[in-house]
């Protein structure tokens, strides 16, 4: 048995995998070669159930299920990890409280910008989580520096945080050729010259659904919006005039990607979005709102378009400029600061392990 391990404490009960767990499966794997290190992974136990859970033991990653974020405690005391690392936020308190009977560094990742509370008693208790709490741990990453703000605001350290920014394989994510586009065009029904739109609208208001129904309604011309894990409720926004196709939940979303023309992202807020990352690696063109998680990305990368969301016919014209352009690869920079391998070294390095 190794004599070093990290536990990777994962609130994440999502239907796909994603690059998020792309990254945590490259980490394990660099861990253990690298620096023979295992890695046991915390999941809430529904999402055991789900198409990529088994993925983990594929790869000798040991999987526990907690019906309570609480149980963490337990597998802590049981495999004793040097390292814990708590994933978006229902592990965070229990693994903290339970490294404080131990000498296990403590890291928690945040993924998405914190809303305020609207309650009082809420806002205590954040206060409590943030600028109490926190300090117990060893640090705390944000995706994106677009986070910061909002994590100072409640209560947090500026000297805890760092910015990690997200990595996803852009081996897998590459831009397709014209074999592999036609096949995919196929897959979801696409004609030849069939304009199309990806979106993402899992969570409706906050991918900003509101916004790119309300641009198309200024661009009344044949398009189709090719949807993925997006609610009869985003999808029933839509305009008439637009064919949307539905495509569920997608395992994969490279074909998605490969298929259409255009990202739109008119996100009310975000942190630096995986998608985006897939997206461009695809080499397929983006439209994003202009909020700050987008700002630097796009500020390196001419295919990623910023448009006021509040203006609706602004935010169509540049989408419908994106849809007639050729696909356009992801600059060698980014593609270096975005890539699994530079998230995983400065994870490691973070973690201690050089």
């Amino acid at each position: 048995m190794t004599a070093i391990t990290v536990l990777h404490a994962l609130d994440y009960p999502a239907e796909k995998p994603g690059s998020f767990i792309a990254g945590i499966e490259a980490l394990a794997s660099r861990l253990q070669r690298d620096h023979g290190v295992r890695s046991v992974v915390a999941l809430p136990r529904r999402a055991c159930s789900k198409p990529w859970s088994g993925r983990f033991a594929e790869r000798d990653i040991v999987t526990i299920g907690t019906e309570y974020y609480s149980q963490v405690i337990h597998s802590i005391r049981v495999y004793r990890p040097s390292v814990i690392h708590a994933h978006f936020s229902g592990y965070t308190v229990p693994a903290t409280l339970a490294a404080l009977a131990r000498e296990s560094k403590v890291f928690w990742h945040i993924h998405s910008k914190l809303e305020t509370p609207r309650s009082r008693l809420k806002q205590v208790a954040r206060m409590m989580k943030f600028a109490g709490l926190a300090r117990r741990t060893d640090g705390v990453f944000a995706v994106s520096s677009a986070l910061c703000p909002s994590l100072v605001a409640a209560g947090m350290a500026p000297g805890k945080i760092s910015v990690v920014a997200n990595g996803v394989d852009f081996a897998y994510f590459r831009e397709p050729d014209a074999t592999e586009r036609h096949r995919a065009r196929h897959v979801f029904g696409l004609a030849e010259n069939e304009r199309t739109i990806l979106f993402f609208g899992r969570d409706g208001h906050v991918k900003g659904a509101d916004f790119l129904a309300a641009a198309l309604r200024e661009r009344p011309e044949p398009v189709t919006v090719l949807c993925v894990a997006s609610p009869a409720a985003v999808l029933g926004q839509l305009p008439e005039h637009v064919r949307v196709i539905d495509a569920g939940t997608l395992q994969d979303v490279r074909p998605a990607m490969w298929a259409a023309d255009v990202l739109a992202m008119p996100s009310r807020t975000e942190g630096l979005p995986l998608t985006l990352l897939e997206a461009r690696g695809s080499g397929l063109r983006a439209v994003v709102s202009q909020i700050d998680a987008f700002d630097r990305f796009a500020a390196e990368d001419r295919a990623t378009v910023r448009a006021d969301v509040q203006n609706a016919r602004a935010f169509a014209d540049a989408l419908f400029a994106q849809l007639g352009a050729p696909r356009v690869a992801l600059p060698a920079p980014l593609r270096h600061a975005h890539s699994l391998a530079t998230w995983a070294d400065r994870i490691i390095q973070a973690y201690g392990f050089t």
